[in-house]
C-alpha cells in the first residue's frame, strides 16, 4: 500500500462532512498536514511522491440530502421485510459498552 493510498483513505469523503461544521474544518486542515507531510519526505527521500488535489467535502445540504436517502432506503427495506438493515459501512457500526453493574456477581 502506498502513501498515497493511506493518506486518500485516511481524508476519503463519505457525504456526511456537512454535518459536523467544525470537525469538517479540522479533517480539511489534518488532511492539508498529511499532504504537505507526504511531500516533505518525499523530497528528504527525494521519491516521486505526487500530491493531488485535497479532496472536496460536502456541505450540509449534500450531507442533508445523502441522510435522506439513506434513511428512506432503510424505511423502504423494513417495509419490504428484508431481515438485514445494518447502517451502512460508512457510518460505522455503534459500539455497546456494558457499564451496568452485575447483580449477580458480587463476592464480598
Amino acid at each position: 500500500m502506498t502513501s498515497n493510498t493511506i493518506v486518500d483513505q485516511l481524508t476519503a469523503p463519505t457525504g456526511y462532512e456537512g454535518l459536523a461544521p467544525l470537525k469538517k474544518r479540522k479533517l480539511k486542515e489534518h488532511a492539508a498536514e498529511l499532504a504537505e507531510l507526504g511531500t516533505w519526505f518525499g523530497d528528504q527521500r527525494h521519491l516521486d511522491y505526487d500530491t493531488e488535489s485535497l479532496p472536496e467535502y460536502a456541505g450540509l445540504s449534500e450531507s442533508l440530502s445523502k441522510a435522506g436517502k439513506t434513511i428512506s432506503s432503510r424505511i423502504r427495506s423494513l417495509r419490504e421485510g428484508e431481515q438485514d438493515v445494518a447502517a451502512p459501512p460508512e457510518l460505522g457500526a455503534a459500539q455497546v459498552i456494558d457499564v451496568a453493574p452485575s447483580l449477580g456477581d458480587d463476592e464480598s
